[in-house]
């Protein structure tokens, strides 16, 4: 197992510093596994309640902070994300995917996922309770977060545009 934990460790490395020049890969990947994020009791959804706590009890949780305060449509990635909830869901997996919505306008979010017919929930976080209570790395390379049920950080970073990372997620939630 820890044989396996190393090799996973050194993988998640490889992906990001392939993508990102060395903003300390090592360093965030480090502070962040097995670190436990923290929801707060409620948040803010578009129109779907009693969801958040549905998806809070998922064994896996795909979690993205998304905070459009710079290129909304650059962050948002509706197409790319859609693909990745259809193959998750092809498995059978008990994973839920949490999209974490701050936005300096959610208008221009609510436009997009219309225009996009992007209907999986989406919370938004108007206060930036989750990013207050976790202090995730402003890098949005890493603001994407495999949790278990116990909400602690198994794998982080972003499967967009990173087909291999997404491999390695789907590894993880997908194991029995």
């Amino acid at each position: 197992m820890k044989t396996e934990a190393h090799i996973l460790y050194v993988l998640i490395l490889i992906l990001l510093s392939c993508n990102h020049p060395k903003e300390n890969a090592e360093e965030i990947v480090n502070q962040w596994l097995q670190k436990e994020i923290k929801f707060p009791a409620s948040i803010n959804n578009t129109k779907q309640d009693s969801i958040w706590q549905l998806m809070l009890n998922k064994d896996f949780k795909l979690l993205t902070i998304i905070d459009t305060n710079s290129c909304t449509e650059c962050r948002l990635r509706f197409y790319d994300w859609e693909k990745y909830i259809k193959d998750a869901d092809s498995t059978n997996s008990n994973l839920a995917f949490l999209f974490i919505i701050h936005a300096k306008n959610y208008s221009i979010v609510d436009t997009m996922r219309k225009k996009n017919k992007f209907t999986y929930p989406m919370f938004y976080d108007y206060e930036n309770k989750v990013g207050k209570l976790n202090k995730f790395p402003s890098n949005p390379l890493f603001q994407t977060f495999l949790l278990d049920k116990d909400n602690k950080v198994i794998l982080l970073g972003s499967p967009i545009n990173n087909y291999h990372m997404w491999n390695l997620y789907k590894e993880i939630f997908t194991k029995k």
